[in-house]
């Protein structure tokens, strides 16, 4: 679900970057099919995943939420961190972030057709709505959220996590501020 920084982290290669987008949407021997450079992007999305999920401030910023949402957290504080590197995109990128988003949607555009149905629906989705460009709003991410709850089948209450983030808000930017710089430079090492 954090979309907008898998794509930061993916630095500037179409294949990476549409690969990177990929790796949620395929399992074992799919991804023996695509080329190297696809397959970088879809390794960088595990490893992305892996050191946030065990990253002591994505940890903190789940178990502030966990009471409400369960095992939805991650999810849930993925998409509040888009958030939060939104708002502060000048603090990582020069290039405004609505000039920096066209790179994701050309790599999209020029990758569909190496992607599964699925993938390729949320793609052409993503490209017409502009997904990343509005994460900063907290309009854009209320329709995240409903769209989210929507997909699933057990009941939960994911609709309201825009409410939990004005509440948690200082706190879980905090978090941020703390993860995403040591994220940054954990991928670039790699």
């Amino acid at each position: 679900m954090n979309i907008l920084a898998h794509f930061f982290l993916s630095g500037g290669n179409k294949s990476v970057i549409a690969g990177n987008f990929l790796a949620d949407f395929l399992r074992g021997k799919q991804i023996q099919k695509y080329s190297k450079l696809f397959k970088k992007g879809i390794d960088l999305h595990r490893a992305i995943d892996k050191f946030s999920d065990n990253h002591p401030n994505f940890k903190h910023s789940c178990r502030i939420i966990f009471p409400e949402y369960g095992h939805y957290s991650k999810v849930i504080i993925d998409v509040f961190y888009d958030h939060f590197l939104a708002c502060n995109w000048d603090l990582y990128c020069k290039t405004p972030l609505h000039e920096y988003t066209k790179l994701f949607y050309d790599a999209l555009l020029e990758n569909q057709e190496f992607f599964p149905e699925k993938a390729k629906k949320i793609a052409i989705k993503a490209i017409e709505t502009k997904w990343l460009n509005n994460y900063e709003s907290f309009e854009r991410l209320n329709e995240v959220f409903t769209a989210f709850e929507k997909r699933l089948k057990f009941d939960n209450n994911i609709k309201n996590a825009i409410y939990s983030l004005k509440i948690h808000y200082n706190e879980l930017e905090k978090d941020f501020c703390f993860f995403f710089p040591e994220i940054n430079r954990h991928i670039k090492q790699r």
